[in-house]
């Protein structure tokens, strides 16, 4: 993607864990991300996880009035036959997400991050270190 300035390393190990197929998570790599903003630290997933978890919580709405949350459910769920490339524009991050934003932690089951937000990052979740 023309001006996409994502470290190298870190496109390539997004790719390979995104080209895992839909039926399989494989092993996890725990990374930590900073952006302008804040960090947030977590497991690189797939790009059909964040989806097709966003899919299952749409496919739980059942009455009349949300049947078209229902209906993007099952559209946006992906299947084994779909592409399951990495995302030019996000990455994913689930186990346990910690994201600090404003000096605040928010813990997510999964996030979605844009790529161009990246600033720096690191392997592994490293330590907090207070009193210095």
């Amino acid at each position: 993607m023309p001006g996409m300035t994502t470290d190298k390393t870190l496109r390539q190990i997004i790719d390979a864990i995104g080209a895992m197929p839909i039926t399989q998570i494989g092993q996890s790599f725990t990374v930590t991300l900073y952006m302008p903003w804040g960090a947030a630290v977590g497991e690189i997933r797939p790009r059909w996880y964040f989806d097709q978890k966003v899919a299952g919580h749409l496919r739980s709405f059942d009455s009349p009035e949300t049947a078209a949350l229902a209906d993007l459910g099952e559209e946006i769920n992906p299947k084994e036959s779909d592409h399951a490339a990495a995302s030019e524009d996000f990455v994913v991050l689930s186990g346990g997400v910690l994201c600090l934003v404003n000096g605040k932690v928010y813990e997510h089951t999964t996030l979605r991050l844009r790529l161009a937000d990246v600033s720096a990052w690191t392997y592994g979740s490293g330590e907090l270190k207070s009193g210095h």
